[in-house]
């Protein structure tokens, strides 16, 4: 089941004959068949960390302000 670790610490799973160990920092996600302590679920596959805690919006891109902007074009200043 795939799991962040939202946990302090950096975890470390031991190699088996096919793999080599496994560190995972906080905040990172990774398969482990069972959930563990101070694990969160995650339900979507690669989901970025903000998400995980509910923040499914985008976050708006400011406009860039004109005001005070030299005008080089000639013309009335807006």
């Amino acid at each position: 089941m795939r799991q962040r670790n939202a946990t302090t610490t950096v975890w470390t799973f031991a190699a088996t004959d096919t793999t080599e160990p496994l560190s995972v920092a906080p905040g990172e996600v990774t398969d482990h068949p069972v959930l563990l302590d101070g694990w969160t679920l995650v339900d979507e596959p690669d989901a970025p960390p903000g998400n995980a805690a509910g923040n499914t919006e985008p976050k708006s891109r400011a406009k860039k302000s004109t005001a005070g902007a030299d005008d080089s074009k000639g013309g009335e200043p807006q």
